[in-house]
């Protein structure tokens, strides 16, 4: 009877229950919260902890109901446990520990029980994480590599795509000096700065600032006017401003590429084979030139005379004659 009684406290307890012993006291579970000590995590524990008020269920209580017998069986069951438990004022309970003058001593077979589950976790090693920012520095440096590789790539390739463009303007324009664009497509700053600083000062006229135009005033190759039998015909222009030194253009439009600006070039011939066209590098455009002159009133004056030819013509003045 003794073992079994011992047995019932035991098993409570480690259901994390209480006891209350009569005239003993109350032993009851408490839980120890997790903490983190030195890269890793201690689960929680559980320890015993006993007061010498009834502050729970009476063993009579539990032996009662567990082996369904009335209150009087389980009162005299624990009495007759209690005088065979208790010595010299000691209680021993097997498997649970001892209680002597209020004060209670664990049993380490109870203790390890209640923590039989308990594992420590361990948070991440400086070592691990050095290697994966190393790792990650790597990947960085791989992408970063990648990209200008990329880039380097694409801007070699634009390059060569204009080169070529420069190198086959004269299979695309027709070589006739009167109805064609001469050779020479885009004009070099360089070439047109030493011409205009050729001329004697008293050819030098009074310039006018002018805002340079922007790309989206001129029409794209697309929307050029298509000739009708109600545009007048441009007369032929006996002198050919593409070979004298030139500060102000009149622009029909720009274009984002070559391709576009011979397309607009062989529109404007189709219209008008007398026309003297000339493309010239607009920052990053290439603009279609009609007209050119040393004076800005010359370029003026074109374009009102042509207006019904070019719509949509603007002057451009280079900054470096501004």
């Amino acid at each position: 009877m003794v073992n079994e009684v011992n047995k019932l406290i035991f098993n409570t307890l480690v259901e994390h229950g209480a006891v209350c012993i009569p005239n003993v006291g109350t032993l009851a579970i408490y839980r120890i919260s997790s903490r983190i000590k030195s890269g890793r995590v201690d689960a929680p524990t559980y320890n015993v902890a006993f007061t010498t008020n009834c502050a729970s269920l009476s063993i009579n209580t539990i032996i009662a109901s567990k082996a369904l017998v009335s209150q009087e069986v389980a009162d005299d069951i624990v009495n007759r446990w209690l005088k065979k438990a208790m010595v010299d004022g000691t209680l021993s309970i097997e498997g649970v520990g001892k209680i002597c003058n209020g004060v209670y001593t664990p049993d380490n077979e109870l203790i390890t029980m209640l923590n039989s589950n308990n594992q420590s976790v361990v948070i991440g090693r400086k070592k691990a994480r050095g290697w994966l920012i190393a790792l990650s520095i790597i990947v960085l440096c791989a992408v970063a590599g990648a990209a200008v590789y990329v880039y380097l790539n694409r801007t070699d390739n634009a390059n060569r795509v204009v080169v070529d463009e420069q190198h086959s303007h004269q299979d695309i324009i027709p070589a006739t000096p009167e109805t064609t664009v001469d050779n020479q497509e885009i004009i070099d700053a360089v070439d047109v700065n030493e011409t205009a600083d050729s001329l004697p000062t008293n050819q030098t006229q009074e310039v006018t600032p002018m805002p340079e135009p922007t790309v989206e005033s001129a029409p794209e190759v697309d929307e050029v006017i298509t000739p009708s039998e109600e545009s007048p015909a441009e007369p032929v222009i006996v002198n050919d401003w593409r070979h004298t030194a030139v500060r102000h253009y009149v622009i029909f439009g720009s274009y984002s590429n070559m391709t576009n600006a011979n397309n607009a070039v062989r529109k404007i011939l189709r219209r008008n084979p007398a026309a003297q066209c000339k493309i010239i590098p607009l920052g990053t455009m290439y603009a279609v030139a009609v007209y050119g002159s040393y004076s800005r009133s010359d370029c003026e004056r074109f374009k009102r005379q042509y207006k019904s030819l070019y719509r949509d013509s603007w002057i451009h003045t280079p900054k470096r004659f501004r």
